[in-house]
C-alpha cells in the first residue's frame, strides 16, 4: 500500500545524482535492496516503504559521492545488495551506515567492495 499524497516524498529527480540522504527512513533490507537495484540499472527507481514513497530518476550513479543511510535497520542482506551496487560508483567518497544491523557479515560485504574498488586482492 502506498502512502497518502501528503506523506509522499519526491526525493530526487536528476540525471546526475551525487548525494543520497535517507537518514532515519527505516528502509530496512528491502529498501536497501531496492535502492541497490536502482543504482545498478541506471533508470527510474520507484519504491515504497511505509509511510514513505521514494522516486528517483537516476541516469548515472557513477557520479554518486555521498550515501547517508544511518538509522535504517539495514542488516547483512541489505548490506550485500548495497555493496554490490556501490562497486560501480567510482567517485564514491562516503557511505554512512551508523546504527544499522550490519554485524560482521554485513561489514564484510563493504570491506570486500572497498577492496575491489581499490584494486586490491
Amino acid at each position: 500500500a502506498f502512502a497518502p499524497l501528503n506523506e509522499t516524498l519526491l526525493f530526487q529527480t536528476t540525471t546526475t545524482l551525487t548525494d543520497i540522504d535517507l537518514s532515519d527512513a527505516n528502509i530496512g533490507d528491502d529498501g536497501a535492496a531496492q535502492l541497490a537495484r536502482g543504482l545498478k540499472v541506471r533508470f527510474q527507481l520507484f519504491f515504497s516503504f511505509s509511510p514513505l514513497i521514494l522516486f528517483c530518476s537516476i541516469k548515472d550513479c557513477k557520479q554518486l559521492k555521498f550515501l547517508e543511510l544511518p538509522n535504517n535497520n539495514i542488516g547483512s542482506a541489505g548490506a550485500k545488495a548495497l555493496a554490490g551496487a556501490l562497486e560501480h560508483c567510482h567517485v564514491l567518497q562516503r557511505v554512512c551506515l551508523l546504527n544499522n544491523r550490519l554485524e560482521d557479515k554485513g561489514a564484510a560485504y563493504f570491506l570486500s567492495m572497498l577492496t575491489v574498488k581499490a584494486g586490491c586482492t
